[in-house]
């Protein structure tokens, strides 16, 4: 009996290690070199994300190896790895002290936290975004990444060979990551899923010889002069084989499980129509802006910046059509463009990182430039920087309108013909992408409208002593960062401005 009680506290206590062990371990085994560190959220997150694989897939293939590279997985527990590393990875960020750091590092932290933190916070609304639409998805993403893979070794063909062995089971995962969504009724329109629908029957209807995976295989591999004709058929015949035997069929797949959602599926869209769309809606504007702003408050801004644009631009017009001069009302922005750091190894994708209204915003911040005079150059300076902000400010209210507005696609389609013209081709092509991607049309313009609350902040502080042309150049020292960052600059400045 007493042996039997050592044996149950020595198993308890083994178990206790364990636990011990995976919960501390993670600390114990870290890098501390914060180089290190970019590079594994890199390999073990990045990589494998994505949004950030489909937006950085050309420099992804000049700093990864071939025979390194690998298909994004697209199953809930790859998701849920993803998200557990991006905790794992942000919280331990946390612990690095700044002062031991260069001022490149700091940014490149700074950028990357934001990054891990819109990791962790979206897997609350993770069945929100889809995996597929018509606009990315592995269905066209696949064509692109195999039209681009580099062939020059042996290695690399054999590479390209095994790539196109993933994407069968790729397409199977994203099915599964469609099911779950179905199963809690969320579905993709009807008319986005035409789309897709369409786009996947291009490639399951192919001929084998006429699909990008086999065309380009062929071009480059013809390109290799140390590789005999004979190894040279055998490969274009495994090529073939693959393409016909299972990437074809899995397009096929695809294309009839799509079908059978399109079938229960509605013509309605907006994120306001999920459960906790408002909240899902809010994280997707923060996501891309940092705004923590209530969207409906966003409208209204955006409608009353729109009636004070478009007059702007009519009186232009009429004072133009007169020949009389313009007097131009906004104040003078100086064009500096952001000079990125010059980022080397593991942190070449830190840039790509930044928040997107940083970016966007800093375009049209920078366009006004030199208008405070009144001659003819200026006025057409002006008049080119109205018509980017008017087209900002309607792609938000579009964005706005559709996911807190309930705006049926007719009604934004009409409204984005009204007020920027086009074709109803190029009217739905913009009215549809914002459906499936919430949020990102409100960037460019919250970020300008932070950039110039900025400004108006520090101009107010120094009052005379004001500099615009060191003032911007002091926001663009570090390149895209984050308006967190920003401020932090612009708080640093402001202090060593002030007596």
């Amino acid at each position: 009996m007493r042996k039997s009680l050592i044996i149950l506290v020595l198993g308890l206590l083994l178990i206790a290690s364990i636990s011990a062990a995976i919960v501390f371990g993670f600390r114990l085994w870290r890098p501390r070199n914060i180089e290190v560190v970019f590079d594994r959220v890199y390999n073990e997150i990045l990589a494998s994300e994505p949004a950030f694989v489909r937006l950085n897939l050309e420099s992804m293939l000049v700093h990864t190896k071939a025979s390194n590279f690998g298909l994004v997985d697209y199953s809930p527990d790859a998701v849920l790895k993803r998200s557990k590393a991006a905790d794992d990875w942000g919280s331990y960020l946390m612990e690095f002290d700044q002062h031991e750091l260069t001022q490149e590092k700091i940014v490149s932290m700074t950028i990357l936290k934001n990054e891990l933190a819109r990791i962790s916070t979206s897997k609350e609304f993770e069945h929100y975004t889809f995996p597929i639409s018509h606009v990315w998805g592995p269905h066209l993403e696949n064509e692109k990444l195999f039209s681009i893979l580099p062939l020059r070794s042996k290695s690399d063909i054999e590479s390209y060979i095994a790539l196109l062995q993933e994407i069968e089971p790729q397409f199977g995962s994203v099915v599964d990551a469609m099911e779950i969504r179905r199963k809690k009724n969320i579905t993709l329109p009807t008319f986005i899923l035409k789309r897709v629908i369409d786009q996947c029957d291009r490639i399951g209807s192919s001929v084998v010889d006429s699909t990008v995976f086999v065309r380009s295989f062929e071009d480059k591999l013809n390109e290799i002069s140390l590789i005999d004709p004979q190894s040279k058929e055998r490969y274009l015949s495994d090529c073939k084989a693959i393409v016909g035997g299972s990437v074809i069929p899995a397009y096929k797949r695809l294309t009839a499980y799509l079908l059978q959602l399109e079938r229960p599926s509605l013509s309605i869209s907006g994120a306001w129509q999920f459960p906790n769309g408002t909240e899902y809606y809010k994280h997707c504007i923060n996501r891309h802006t940092e705004s923590t702003n209530d969207p409906a408050t966003l409208y209204e801004i955006a409608k009353v910046e729109l009636a004070w644009i478009e007059g702007e631009i009519q009186i232009i017009k009429e004072l133009t059509r007169r020949k009389e001069p313009s007097l131009i009302s906004a104040e003078s922005v100086s064009e500096i463009q952001m000079q990125l750091l010059p980022l080397n190894g593991a942190n070449w994708y830190i840039p790509s990182l930044a928040t997107l209204a940083v970016s966007e915003g800093w375009s049209l911040y920078s366009a006004v430039s030199d208008i405070s005079n009144q001659d003819e150059s200026s006025t057409m300076r002006y008049m080119s920087y109205l018509t980017r902000n008017k087209l900002a400010t309607c792609t938000m209210l579009i964005d706005l309108g559709i996911h807190e507005k309930k705006w049926l696609r007719e009604q934004a389609i009409g409204f984005c013909l009204k007020h920027i013209g086009g074709t109803v081709q190029e009217a739905t092509d913009v009215v549809d992408r914002i459906i499936v991607d919430p949020g990102k049309a409100t960037a460019a313009k919250i970020g300008l409208m932070r950039y110039l609350e900025l400004e108006k902040m520090v101009k107010k502080k120094l009052d005379n002593e004001f500099d615009p042309i060191e003032f911007r150049e002091m926001l663009s020292r570090n390149g895209p960062t984050t308006f967190e960052f920003l401020e932090i600059q612009v708080d640093d400045y402001l202090s060593s401005k002030m007596p």
